[in-house]
């Protein structure tokens, strides 16, 4: 088995592992949001929020600064790249 191989089955296996994570956790929490099992946890306000929640592309909303989430993509595909790079010269 050459190094290849080797290191496409360790990266499908963290893929499994953090798949298996995420079903997990979707299943210990269901598909409520943390501001709603706040809410629900501490009693506090009612059911009806004078909040519309927004809907935005392929139907996921994003909270918090919009920048803030385009920086951590940039941070993260230039890691990547750089990484790609660095592992293609090793």
């Amino acid at each position: 088995m050459n190094d290849r191989t080797k290191g496409i089955l360790i990266f499908g296996g963290i893929v499994l592992l953090f798949l298996a994570i995420g079903i997990l956790a979707f299943l210990a929490t269901g598909p409520m949001g943390i501001e709603e099992r706040f809410t629900r946890a501490t009693s506090q306000g009612s059911d009806s929020s004078s909040e519309e929640e927004g809907v935005g592309m392929f139907g996921f909303g994003i909270e918090g600064s919009v920048i803030g989430y385009v920086i951590m993509l940039i941070i993260l595909a230039a890691a990547a790249i750089f990484l790609t790079r660095r592992s293609r010269k090793l």
